[in-house]
């Protein structure tokens, strides 16, 4: 696998955005977030045995309004979206 891309990518996902920096983009390879960038933005993270919820505050997890909910589809070590991703490298 070869990175083709690396930048910031804009990330639309269920109609919301979230911009990460120094994002790698590899062709053909299904994208993958990465645990510690979200919570470094200051998302929170809840996972269960069915699914992961992606917070904005701690607050939200109290009412639970995710920011984005991902469904456990391949094996048990990763989640997919429920919608795909439209990611858009700003930057190479």
């Amino acid at each position: 696998m070869v990175c083709t891309k690396r930048g910031t990518m804009l990330i639309r996902c269920q109609g919301k955005e979230l911009l990460i920096e120094n994002a790698l983009c590899i062709d053909n390879v299904p994208n993958l977030l990465s645990v510690n960038q979200l919570v470094a933005k200051g998302f929170v993270l809840v996972f269960d045995k069915e699914s992961v919820g992606v917070f904005a505050s701690k607050d939200d997890v109290l009412v639970d309004k995710p920011f984005i909910q991902l469904e456990r589809k391949m094996g048990n070590k990763l989640w997919t979206m429920e919608q795909p991703l439209e990611p858009v490298i700003t930057s190479q």
